[in-house]
């Protein structure tokens, strides 16, 4: 059976009570895909983060800037960008903030590496580096 994504209220009416065992793993799967649905997207050039952005690969053979929107510096949200292209080393992805957001305590973080990759969150103020490579 393929994963389905269902409404909100669908899912609050199924998982508001399973005292009856009427939640099967097909339910916890499709719990999964509709709330925290990872969706990939392709850059080639500048790109401003957006609600849909889960993981960015850049793919373009020259310098590439990924900006941070303040209002996409929410509590809790996680997205990470990864060099697709393996240029970085020679055409750097740079990642910005919007305002005075920072990433790790500076005011932008660089991918050099061929291939590299970073995965950041935010505390609703800042982005923190909690994974890169």
């Amino acid at each position: 059976m393929a994963d389905t994504q269902r409404s909100k209220a669908a899912l609050l009416a199924l998982l508001a009570d399973n005292t009856s065992g009427d939640i099967g793993a097909q339910d916890a799967r499709d719990f999964l895909v509709s709330t925290f649905p990872a969706t990939t997207s392709e850059k080639t050039n500048a790109h401003d983060v957006v609600d849909a952005d889960s993981v960015i690969l850049v793919d373009y053979a020259g310098a590439v800037t990924i900006r941070t929107m303040t209002d996409q510096v929410t509590d809790g949200r996680i997205f990470t960008v990864k060099d697709e292209s393996g240029a970085a080393s020679s055409n750097n992805i740079t990642i910005t903030t919007e305002a005075s957001e920072t990433i790790d305590g500076a005011a932008t973080y660089v991918i050099s590496t061929d291939d590299g990759h970073v995965t950041l969150v935010s505390d609703g103020t800042n982005l923190f580096v909690i994974a890169s490579g």
